[in-house]
């Protein structure tokens, strides 16, 4: 899905062709170093980073099909050769280094924002979605539009949660307005329309989230739609001037489980969404405000402003805001990470240690949000030095504990209720058109299984967070079809592991393990590959495998180990 939007911006930005009339972009970012499957605030993706350089490292291994002339073989033995695991590239550049800078729209900020029209459209539960806002509050182009649906990584007419939008209608109109002049009531919609998610128990599949459309005229929102929540003594959450000391300090040691209740950082709409976020705010130190008297919508980026100390070199922060049911049930609205070594930017030069307990001012951006906490509910700020699989732990050897010092404010972007939302544009509410399914044969429909198990010091599973020694997440995938008009039989299976030691930062490890089965008039393929990463205080180790196999003989391996120096991640 996003490759294309990718592609679809820098095309704009850097080639510029004369004959590039309009950009239809989904899911994508103008940053490549931010908002991606890689880096997060400056902490290397956990849960992400390898699982998605094994995914293509299997996909990037199939064989021609159909193959292509008598030396098919010979073709497909130079590449497989020629194959480099991305992940070692990937860990390589730990700042946001000449690396990602290239094919980065934004480096080119003029050029990005008027060589021609183009329609970002995103999700709330995909990953890509903050640099869509971010775009939108920095280009100027009145000819560019945006949209931002409840959608999770899958196109807008069939995603989960709904609801959807008939979206290859939508391309329609774009394409008609652009390429071929033609004029519909459409272009006198507004140019931001974003999807309002409502407040609903917390739960990992959501099939459709209930919520509102509302449009803007502009954007960013004026300065004056921002509330400034206090972070007061005694866990206090509210608008009053700060009544606590400015000299109160609030400690917490790090939990290597503090982030099991994060869900998948890219969901694809399965059993992968957030759940109840008591086990993670008990692992916090959390603020809460009373609840509140009327709605409250919250529409843009938050952002904490405070003052921390570790007592250590290397620490990192994850901010999360939570909607707190009256049932007492935390469901996350948002979030935000930060390695404190890049609180002043992410490219070298800028990342430097922390000073051992000295009280140093930061900011945490939390991710782009359309959010109303009904009246009743409270809102809930979380604060940890933790938030595994997400972030991987910082190169310390023991926990880190942090420190919030003082008066601490989060600024939150809202929405007056009662601004009026225009007309809907008709593609909103009508059913998604698709195009004829490919004849296909689902002989293991598509199966999601995700687990997040607790060990105690005896390897015996437990439900007791506070007292368990190990955790592990476990994700199994698995699929089979035949696709007829090809007659290929079609397997692919996956498991990634992603586990960590309570008190051991240099424990965490991921592992990821893939599959594909092509068989066919022309022969069986068998891909499996092997991908592992873990740490040491100075290094990242990974090991990578393929294994290719042609009618059950051996046709290519290779292995590869690989040390990284870790620099400050």
């Amino acid at each position: 899905v996003h490759g294309g939007g990718f592609n679809g911006l820098q095309v704009a930005t850097f080639r510029r062709p004369s004959s590039l009339k309009a950009v239809l972009s989904l899911y994508s970012t103008d940053d490549r170093y931010f908002d991606d499957v890689h880096y997060l605030g400056g902490c290397l993706l956990g849960s992400e980073m390898l699982s998605w350089a094994s995914v293509m490292f299997c996909w990037n291994a199939r064989p021609p099909y159909p193959t292509i002339g008598e030396n098919w073989k010979e073709i497909y033995y130079e590449r497989l050769n020629k194959m480099e695991p991305w992940v070692n590239t990937w860990v390589s550049h730990q700042r946001r280094d000449s690396y990602w800078k290239h094919g980065s729209s934004c480096e080119d900020i003029q050029s990005f924002d008027n060589h021609c029209p183009i329609y970002f459209i995103g999700g709330w539960q995909d990953c890509y979605t903050t640099a869509l806002v971010r775009a939108a509050g920095k280009l100027r182009n009145t000819k560019h539009r945006y949209l931002v649906g409840p959608w999770s990584h899958e196109w807008p007419d069939i995603a989960k949660p709904g609801p959807n939008i008939g979206y290859l209608q939508e391309c329609v109109w774009w394409w008609n307005k652009h390429l071929k002049g033609l004029q519909s009531p459409q272009d006198q919609t507004s140019p931001y329309w974003f999807y309002i998610k409502h407040s609903i128990p917390p739960q990992e599949a959501v099939d459709v989230w209930q919520g509102e459309w509302v449009n803007e005229e502009t954007w960013p929102p004026s300065s004056d739609r921002y509330l400034h929540f206090n972070l007061q003594a005694n866990g206090k959450l509210d608008t009053k001037e700060c009544e606590q000391d400015s000299e109160a300090v609030y400690k917490l040691p790090s939990n290597m489980f503090c982030g099991l209740c994060s869900g998948s950082f890219l969901s694809f709409g399965n059993a992968d969404l957030p759940c109840d976020q008591k086990q993670d705010d008990l692992l916090s130190l959390c603020w809460t405000s009373s609840p509140f008297s009327e709605d409250l919508i919250i529409l843009g980026r938050p952002e904490l402003s405070t003052v921390v100390s570790i007592d250590n070199q290397l620490g990192l922060i994850a901010v999360r805001l939570c909607d707190i049911s009256p049932n007492g049930s935390s469901t996350l609205i948002t979030r935000g990470v930060l390695n404190l070594a890049c609180r002043d930017g992410f490219e070298e030069g800028q990342v430097k240690h922390m000073i051992p307990n000295q009280a140093t001012p930061i900011k945490v951006q939390l991710d782009s949000i359309g959010y109303r906490i009904s009246s009743g509910h409270r809102l809930r700020v979380s604060i940890s030095p933790n938030y595994w699989p997400l972030a991987w732990p910082l190169p310390t050897t023991s926990p880190v504990t942090l420190s919030i010092h003082g008066n601490s404010t989060i600024q939150i972007p809202t929405r007056p209720l009662m601004i009026p939302v225009s007309p809907l544009p008709e593609t909103f509410s009508i059913e998604g058109e698709l195009s004829k399914p490919l004849p296909t044969t689902h002989v293991q429909p598509y199966t999601f299984d995700r687990k997040v198990i607790l060990y105690d010091s005896s390897g015996d599973i437990t439900n007791d967070v506070l007292n368990a020694k190990k955790s592990e997440i476990i994700l199994h995938q698995n699929e089979e079809m035949i696709l007829h008009d090809i007659n290929l039989n079609y397997t692919e299976s996956s498991t990634d592991i992603c586990s960590i030691h309570n008190g051991d930062p240099l424990s965490a490890r991921t592992i990821s393990i893939h599959n594909v089965v092509m068989k066919s008039s022309q022969g069986v393929f068998n891909i499996n590959t092997y991908s592992e990463m873990w740490c040491d205080l100075n290094t990242f180790s990974i090991k990578n495998k393929i294994t290719c196999k042609v009618d059950d003989s051996i046709f290519f391996e290779k292995y590869w180990d690989n040390n990284i120096p870790r620099n400050m991640v």
